[in-house]
């Protein structure tokens, strides 16, 4: 008998979060919502109607008294005929959807991408349940309705691109070194300049050459450290003229208490719910108050700063850190505004100000934003400098391979450290390989944050050959082709044509690709190109392949 993999539509359980005095929570079961009519949910708090048609969860919720509104979720079982476990993947941080599987049959949850709320969503695979989240945190007067951001339940396959050969046509930085100070030590100039001396000697060079931490105090971005100041401009220039992009990292809604920022204006501050000013307990263990973006003077004096680093110091690429800040539950100028939509505001006004060429990146951010926002996301996939475990790598290559199969969006790939030590014993002999495969498969951004000199001849060889095949290879988008699990090895697809089968598991294991019906999942069409390794190709049958523990292949379409 079957998979029959399908969501219990008999009941939904349904909670709201609000109040600004402290977090209240109220619950409801109902039915599931079906056809084109509103099914009623009351709550003491709201009333919430919601409709599920042509495949698209959709909603409203009316406040029936004065609330400040935190967070909807609704709860869902799995129906699984056979009783077995089932795979997610998609319930990281921010994810844009969610994906459940029993290797047989695939239900999906998307959202769409230009939002006004956050939404999250959470699998619990013992209990066979799916949460979805939406999250608000503004206030909502009486009588107010907000329309929740629409979801989309699917069980269809979709072709991944429209036919083969299609390639990106626009050249966009792939690799960047990160200048940071180690052991939570502050950035020196010397350090910066002993690498860039390195990499002239060495003729290895970045697309950018990104510095971190050269204010002396988060907030007064004007003032830098004393050994940057008045050298700045001409560091930038020495950086272009080696071919790289000038960037820096910065975190523009953070200012410490201690800042001229702060003391001068206290006003600008985001307050907690009883009015105070907010201050997160530790941000690089550093106490900061977050800037309120709805205030048009905030927004001044942000441009003020941009206009600082663009056009007077010369940078040209943007990491931008802290921007979750803005998703907190907060006391603001326009608080009748969800913390989604003022985030996709804040995006889209960084866009605008430093313009279309500039880089701009960030991390630890929901996917929420329409394309050409964002050059680049980034996610937790660095590796420590030690590397004691054995398991590091394995586990830095499933959370590359879960966050691909839900996310289409262009990401920075941070293995930190990089080439792996020479030490064998400190990882599985094919694990170190397979990371460099997936970087040069990923499709996203390669960031190194080694001290280039201190690298050994070996190491200094192999950046020297990696970053070459890297730019070579990347571009296009990635995609998975199943869930990645240590059942089965994990196939992965690049839309530049290239192929990539992963065994996540410490056993070796074998897998059978049919070459036909892989053409037909990621073409969407019968025949095409044949699938090659090396000068070895094939157009049609089975390719039988045994990877060893940790092990992967790569293959050309």
């Amino acid at each position: 008998m079957g998979s029959s993999l399908r969501l219990d539509k008999s009941q939904i359980n349904i909670s709201i979060r609000y109040g600004s005095e402290g977090p209240k929570k109220q619950k409801t079961i109902g039915r599931w919502p079906t056809g084109n009519q509103y099914s009623s949910y009351d709550l003491p708090a709201a009333e919430i109607k919601m409709s599920h048609t042509n495949n698209i969860l959709s909603g409203v919720v009316r406040a029936v008294e004065d609330l400040y509104l935190r967070e909807i979720q609704i709860t869902m079982k799995i129906k699984n005929r056979q009783k077995s476990p089932f795979l997610s993947c998609g319930t990281y941080r921010g994810s844009p959807a969610l994906t459940i599987s029993d290797q047989k049959e695939t239900i999906r949850f998307k959202r769409n991408k230009k939002m006004r709320q956050v939404i999250t969503f959470d699998a619990n695979t013992s209990r066979h349940t799916i949460r979805i989240n939406w999250q608000f945190n503004c206030f909502l007067p009486l009588g107010k309705e907000l329309h929740l951001d629409p979801i989309l339940i699917t069980e269809k396959e979709t072709g991944l691109q429209p036919a083969p050969g299609v390639r990106e046509t626009k050249k966009k930085p792939r690799t960047s070194w990160i200048a940071t100070g180690k052991h939570n030590q502050i950035l020196r100039l010397k350090y910066i300049e002993d690498n860039l001396s390195w990499m002239e000697q060495q003729r290895i060079f970045f697309d950018i050459l990104r510095l971190d931490g050269i204010h002396g105090c988060l907030g007064d971005w004007e003032n830098l450290q004393t050994e940057f100041k008045g050298k700045i401009g001409f560091l930038n220039r020495r950086i272009g003229h080696n071919g790289m992009i000038p960037g820096i990292s910065f975190a523009p809604f953070y200012g410490e208490p201690g800042s001229e920022l702060v003391r001068l204006h206290p006003d600008w501050l985001v307050g907690d719910l009883k009015g105070d000013a907010l201050l997160l307990s530790q941000y690089q263990n550093k106490k900061v108050h977050i800037l309120d973006f709805t205030q048009s003077a905030v927004q001044d004096y942000l441009k003020s700063t941009l206009d600082l680093f663009n056009n007077q110091w010369g940078f040209k690429a943007f990491h931008l850190l802290g921007l979750s800040s803005l998703l907190l539950p907060g006391r603001r100028y326009n608080n009748e505004k969800e913390t989604g939509e003022t985030l996709h505001e804040a995006l889209s006004f960084f866009r605008e100000t430093l313009g279309s060429k500039a880089f701009i990146s960030t991390e630890e951010l929901p996917l929420i934003t329409q394309e050409n926002q964002l050059s680049m996301m980034s996610f937790n996939s660095d590796m420590s400098s030690r590397r004691k475990s054995k398991k590091e790598i394995p586990e830095l290559l499933y959370r590359i391979l879960d966050h691909t199969y839900i996310s289409h969006y262009p990401w920075l790939l941070n293995p930190g450290s990089y080439p792996l030590p020479d030490s064998k014993e400190i990882h599985p002999p094919q694990a170190g390989e397979s990371l460099r495969q997936m970087m040069l498969i990923n499709g996203g951004f390669l960031t190194i944050t080694n001290d280039l000199p201190a690298m050994t001849p070996e190491q200094t060889e192999e950046l020297k050959n990696l970053i070459p095949s890297f730019k070579r290879f990347t571009g296009g988008s990635l995609h998975l082709l199943n869930s990645p699990d240590k059942k089965k090895p994990c196939v992965v697809f690049n839309s530049n044509g290239y192929l990539g089968v992963f065994n996540l598991s410490s056993k070796k294991k074998q897998i059978s690709l049919n070459m036909e019906e892989m053409k037909q999942k990621i073409y969407n069409k019968i025949g095409g190109a044949q699938i090659r390794e090396g000068r070895m190709g094939m157009k049609t049958g089975e390719l039988e392949l045994i990877l060893p523990p940790f092990g992967s292949r790569i293959f050309k379409f």
